[in-house]
């Protein structure tokens, strides 16, 4: 059992970045260090005890390691306005080599890892508070919404994925290597990294590390606390490669040294674009369904700098061709709420259609900044009622006159996530159900072909019978005239059934044909 634990654990591999989440000025030529490039800034070199200087965001730290248990910090601010930074080695060295942990992790179901990470904030200075610290999981894409131009994971029986996620970000994911002027501000492989995956999704889900202290109304994660979250991964293969990065945002404090960083701190500390985004739905007179409908979607957007600082929500559903555009109804104390009418394009079949939901701040500049994508994402699945799926079957496709044939229900479901509620079979298929259960028995008395329908009933009430009936040959039982012996030149014809009594086997064909063996 230990190995079988490992061998998943082995495959967690994970990319560490601690980086912050706004975007004013320009990134591509931050002047932190005079005469120094910011990509070389964060070098091997960073980290050494001759120099102890880190790169934080628009500004650069002065950290004295010498004593673990005296770590002197002082903030040096290059500009007035805050960037996105990669500063990977606060976690993955000096002046913490281990501030981001697997504590423990255990199989929770079949295919789910639960795994528990810890992240430990490696500096213990006030003055270093930071916001909205969101750890994002990177899987392999299978989703893609060709309007919004983004991949997601979607956790199924073949792709892995975060079954828990609280929202997704665009930021980090490996293709922003290409774009970005340097490790700052893009993908990092660290030294817990996985080899690059090239299928890597654009758009990944996260989990929020916040420090549990009822005074933190704004997110913050406060110097030298811990916060362990936990992330239930779905396996779709037994092999998974996973990315990670750990996202925070920071600003310099209105005043120091920081006493309490909810009223010590603006708001510019906080991620710029929404950091929450709640959805659900309304469904008018039934909400969509195979008949057509629609659905009202409510979209309440957080965010700490309002609704002005943002754009209206968008939404891409794989049922419909094109964005939706959602309208503001209200604002609140705490979020600005969104509605949008959702009609199907063509007539879907039930079940569960995600809809990717994208809200751009105003400070997003994708044409100069191509990697730093300053929007919020939701995943959401929009219900698509439907009738259930029947399917069913039987021991055999042939049985002799006056012995039991067994049938069964073969993994019947409710494609919208309702349960399965009445089981009816139909033995001559006139239309009328003769018998219920999802296990039975039937005799037929007379020699002849029968089709038997079978009928399924969800907890709406909807049904769903079989495409094709069963078809079911009864034989006379006893030694057959003329029987034919087995031999691999006379089995040319594709078998579907077999029932064997005795000596003889009764062989039923696709051509409709009855073929006897002994």
């Amino acid at each position: 059992m230990k190995c079988y634990f490992r061998h998943y654990f082995i495959l967690l591999s994970v990319v560490i970045l601690l980086t912050g989440c706004s975007g004013k000025g320009n990134p591509s030529t931050p002047d932190v260090v005079p005469g120094e490039n910011p990509a070389a800034v964060l070098s091997a070199e960073s980290g050494s005890a001759d120099t102890n200087h880190y790169l934080l965001m628009s500004g650069e730290i002065n950290a004295d390691i010498s004593n673990p248990d005296d770590i002197k910090v002082e903030v040096v601010p290059a500009r007035d306005s805050e960037i996105h930074l990669n500063i990977l080695k606060f976690l993955d060295g000096p002046p913490c080599g281990n501030c981001l942990k697997v504590v423990s992790f255990y199989m929770a179901a079949y295919k789910v890892l639960q795994v528990d990470i810890q992240i430990t904030h490696p500096i213990p200075d006030p003055d270093l508070t930071v916001f909205d610290c969101r750890a994002i999981m990177m899987f392999e894409e299978n989703l893609e919404f060709w309007n919004l131009g983004k991949t997601v994971s979607f956790p199924d029986d073949e792709h892995g994925g975060l079954l828990n996620p609280e929202g997704y970000s665009s930021l980090y994911y490996p293709g922003t290597e290409s774009t970005a002027p340097g490790p700052l501000f893009s993908y990092y492989p660290g030294k817990l990294a996985s080899e690059y995956f090239y299928d890597a999704a654009t758009c990944n889900p996260y989990r929020r590390h916040i420090s549990s202290n009822p005074a933190n109304t704004r997110n913050a994660f406060y110097s030298s606390d811990n916060v362990v979250q936990g992330y239930d991964i779905q396996f779709g293969e037994m092999w998974l490669t996973i990315g990670y990065a750990v996202d925070v945002s920071w600003a310099m404090p209105l005043n120091t040294p920081v006493d309490d960083p909810m009223t010590d701190f603006g708001l510019d500390a906080n991620c710029s674009e929404p950091w929450k985004i709640e959805v659900t739905e309304e469904p008018p007179g039934g909400g969509i369904n195979q008949d057509g409908g629609e659905t009202k979607v409510i979209i309440d957007v957080y965010d700490w700098q309002g609704s002005a600082s943002h754009t209206e929500p968008v939404l891409e559903c794989n049922m419909s061709m094109g964005l939706l555009e959602a309208n503001w109804v209200e604002n609140t104390d705490e979020y600005s709420r969104y509605e949008a009418i959702l009609s199907p394009q063509y007539t879907p079949p039930g079940g569960f259609y995600p809809c990717l939901i994208a809200i751009e701040d105003n400070e997003n500049d994708p044409v100069n900044e191509p990697w730093l994508d300053q929007t919020a994402y939701q995943l959401y699945q929009v219900r698509v009622e439907g009738p259930p799926i029947a399917q069913a079957s039987a021991d055999s496709m042939m049985q002799t006159v006056g012995t039991p044939l067994h049938f069964f229900d073969d993994g019947s479901y409710d494609a919208d996530g309702g349960d399965i509620q009445l089981y009816e079979w139909d033995w001559d298929n006139d239309g009328s159900f003769d018998e219920t259960g999802a296990d039975v028995n039937h005799i037929w008395n007379d020699l002849g072909t029968y089709y038997v329908q079978f009928r399924v009933t969800d907890d709406e009430g909807h049904t769903g019978e079989l495409y094709q009936p069963l078809e079911i040959t009864i034989v006379e039982p006893g030694i057959p005239a003329n029987p034919i012996e087995l031999t691999p030149d006379n089995l040319n014809f594709y078998p579907y059934s077999v029932a064997v009594d005795g000596n003889f086997a009764y062989v039923a064909s696709y051509d409709n044909g009855l073929h006897i063996f002994n």
